[in-house]
């Protein structure tokens, strides 16, 4: 099965977008903003729909047809700008995530019980926020095929994409 992947990766003064079927780069942009059309909007939560507009008059020109796009990427989120590092998940950190987002996904390397994704579940318990998380169930297997596990632990693209899609519409 192929797959037709819109990206964004949105940066301080320009957006670049690309356009790939599975592994084949089939167009690439990089739309560029000024200092005075950025300069309008207060924060970069503010700056989403000037943006989006922008994407999609780009695509429209390009011919690219919605429709036909299977996955979106985005690079970053919409916290408040930090330098790159590594980062410690804290209560402030989960809790600004609340600000713009209604959904959070964690995928363990490993067992899902006992995870990193079940001390976010914890964390946002009480709110509106969803949780989903993958990983393995706790079992001791012995002679498997790997593809037949990943499906009965529903951590397939396809699989995740469908749960994503049954949260978000």
């Amino acid at each position: 099965m192929s797959y037709k992947i819109l990206i964004i990766n949105p940066g301080s003064t320009s957006t670049k977008i690309g356009v790939y079927e599975d592994e084949t780069q089939l167009m690439e942009e990089t739309l560029r903003h000024s200092t005075e059309e950025i300069a309008q909007y207060a924060t970069i939560y503010d700056q989403k729909d000037f943006r989006k507009e922008v994407i999609l008059k780009v695509l429209e020109e390009k011919n690219v047809d919605l429709s036909t796009i299977d996955v979106v990427v985005g690079r970053g989120g919409l916290l408040k700008p930090i330098p790159g590092g590594t980062y410690a998940t804290t209560p402030e950190l989960l809790e600004d995530l609340k600000q713009s987002h209604e959904l959070v996904i964690t995928l363990e390397d490993g067992i899902l019980r006992g995870g990193f994704g079940e001390s976010i579940a914890s964390f946002y318990g009480d709110s509106d926020m969803k949780v989903l998380n993958y990983g393995l169930k706790k079992e001791f297997l012995d002679r498997y095929n790997p593809e037949e596990i990943v499906k009965a632990n529903r951590l397939t693209p396809e699989q995740i994409a469908e749960d994503v899609c049954g949260i978000i519409g």
